[in-house]
């Protein structure tokens, strides 16, 4: 299920939302002018998740001939124009799999690579504001909010 596999590597290694990885298009792969690859998330819960999240370019040029015949990463049916629907599959395909693997109950979930991601930023210095970017999470201090920049795409990705 290679659909499946790219949607949990991309969760692992980037925090995307899975409503936000299951509306990707290949349109959503890109590449910066100084060559950072990454994918922007036109679509996601809040608006700070509405961002340019850096990848490796080996998994860039991965998921490149992956989709070269596919519009979507994964396919699930969109509801009224709305992400809603689309994490139903990959969690129900994910209790399967820890089923099969024997890590049920566990509490393990999708958002728990966002989690993983995020502490793995922390545990390697990554400054707050640049993991609340990369992450897509709000910063509501005035410093940050009101006068501070967001990351360039190359920044984060360097």
């Amino acid at each position: 299920e290679p659909d499946f596999y790219y949607i949990c590597l991309l969760g692992v290694l980037t925090g995307i939302r899975v409503s936000a990885l299951a509306s990707i298009k290949k349109a959503d792969l890109m590449v910066t002018l100084d060559g950072v690859s990454y994918i922007k998330i036109r679509k996601d819960k809040t608006s700070a998740g509405t961002r340019e999240v850096p990848i490796s370019a080996e998994i860039y040029q991965e998921i490149q001939i992956f989709l070269a015949d596919r519009e979507h990463l994964f396919n699930y049916s969109e509801r009224a124009g709305a992400q809603k629907g689309s994490s139903d599959p990959i969690r129900k395909r994910l209790e399967k799999l820890k089923t099969e693997i024997k890590l049920d109950g566990l509490g393990l979930n999708f958002h728990g690579f966002r989690k993983f991601f995020n502490n793995f930023l922390l545990q390697n210095g990554v400054e707050f504001e640049a993991r609340c970017q990369y992450i897509g999470h709000e910063i509501g201090h005035v410093n940050v909010a009101t006068y501070g920049k967001k990351f360039s795409t190359d920044k984060l990705g360097s």
